[in-house]
């Protein structure tokens, strides 16, 4: 920003390489695959600044086995090896697959009230789509996740080296998973 210019903006790029790896049995869990990002920084004067956030990860999994409780009518399988497929939360082996692709971008607006504090306020959304192909896989086949976040803060700053902030945020994440899959026996997840 200059006088002769009343917006100044600075971008910043990224990419990446996520790896996430577990020992056995839980390698089912691994996660792999590029990320990208952008942060845009548009300083909007001398007491108000504007941040753009985005962010990409394409991460792939390899299908593993994990131990699932399925309706068998709802399959129409009989995953026990009783001769009929009438037995509700039969214990049974399935491949999982946890690939996914996540946007998630953020806005975050911040203004000095003062010179010694300002007051920051965000607003996010974050979009997971799973891609599972697996035709037992009730976690991740055709899962979508979308989490709204907002937040506030105020911070004080007492010398250049100390300040103090408060603040909060609220965050509400939708599934489109059936809700009978997110029960446990006693209770709910």
């Amino acid at each position: 920003r200059k006088e002769s210019r009343p917006v100044g903006a600075a971008l910043q790029l990224g990419a990446g390489y996520y790896q996430r790896a577990y020992e056995a049995p839980f390698e089912g869990r691994d996660l792999a695959g590029p990320t990208f990002s952008m942060l845009l920084d548009l300083d909007m004067g001398a007491r108000t600044a504007l941040e753009l956030e985005y962010e990409l990860d394409a991460l792939d999994a390899d299908p593993a086995s994990e131990v699932l409780l399925l309706d068998e009518p709802d399959f129409g399988s009989d995953f026990n090896g009783n001769a009929n497929s009438t037995d509700l939360d039969v214990r049974t082996g399935q491949a999982v697959d946890r690939s996914r692709a996540e946007h998630a971008g953020k806005a975050t607006l911040r203004i000095e009230t003062s010179p010694k504090s300002d007051l920051k306020f965000s607003a996010g959304l974050r979009a997971r789509r799973y891609g599972s192909e697996q035709p037992y896989d009730v976690n991740y086949r055709d899962r979508r996740d979308l989490r709204l976040e907002f937040g506030a803060s105020l911070r004080i700053r007492f010398r250049p080296d100390v300040a103090f902030t408060v603040g909060g945020e609220f965050a509400k994440q939708t599934t489109n998973r059936a809700q009978k899959f997110w029960q446990l026996r006693g209770g709910t997840c």
